[in-house]
């Protein structure tokens, strides 16, 4: 196979920061409206940066972005240094994108209908977990596996934009989690694409790398059962 040219990491680190996964859009257009009755409402009126559950919605909206960014960035390129050719690698990546549509489509119904969605958030990013120690142990042997999971599980994106609306009681108070969510989440993200190809360039293999995304796999669960309680930041709004 041909090497990768010089600084091809920080190339692909730098253009994951300007532009978005190619299934935003998807996860948008799939993201409900909020619910007429939410769950029951915790200290009316508070700040979203004073409540435990809305640093933990940013915190999952930042662990799945970073996820997504590193999967676009850098799959091909577990697969390019596991053997396959480039076309095969980029094959993967599609099929890894492209398996997760109609998972894209039921998340949000799911996050809804659950009383609480924590163990709705650990079963897809035990997904994520387990196709990255797949491709660390066995990339070769469970390629189409490892990315038919990490495709699954990156429907954990549409689940947080979810709980923008179903952790609030208001439409202003849904604007003000988005907002702390993504501007936080997206900065604490963007820099992921960046540690990842640097640890790869630094220690000659993925393993210190797949090994820091699955210290992150643990905190996006972590911050899924948060994020997951069934309380609501605000009041409820009049009917």
């Amino acid at each position: 196979r041909s090497p990768r040219p010089p600084g091809s990491w920080r190339v692909r680190a730098r253009a994951s920061g300007r532009s978005s996964p190619p299934w935003l859009l998807l996860a948008l257009a799939t993201a409900p409206a909020r619910p007429r009755s939410p769950p029951r409402v915790a200290r009316p009126g508070s700040r979203c940066g004073a409540r435990p559950v809305a640093w933990a919605v940013t915190v999952l909206f930042a662990t799945q972005s970073l996820f997504a960014y590193v999967v676009m960035s850098w799959l091909p390129s577990i697969y390019a240094d596991a053997g396959f050719d480039h076309t095969t690698a980029g094959l993967l990546l599609s099929v890894s994108i492209l398996v997760g549509v109609p998972v894209f489509f039921l998340a949000p119904s799911l996050a809804i209908r659950a009383s609480a969605q924590g163990h709705l958030v650990a079963v897809l990013t035990a997904l994520i977990a387990i196709g990255f120690a797949g491709l660390w142990i066995a990339p070769v042997a469970g390629a189409w596996v490892w990315a038919v999971l990490i495709g699954i599980g990156g429907a954990v994106f549409p689940v947080v934009l979810t709980l923008f609306s179903i952790r609030t009681a208001t439409t202003a108070g849904t604007t003000a989690l988005s907002s702390m969510g993504q501007s936080i989440g997206y900065l604490l993200a963007a820099g992921g694409p960046f540690v990842v190809g640097l640890l790869r360039e630094s220690t000659g293999s993925w393993s210190v790398p797949i090994v820091l995304l699955l210290g992150i796999a643990v905190v996006q669960i972590f911050a899924g059962y948060v994020a997951g309680r069934p309380v609501v930041i605000g009041d409820r709004p009049e009917d």
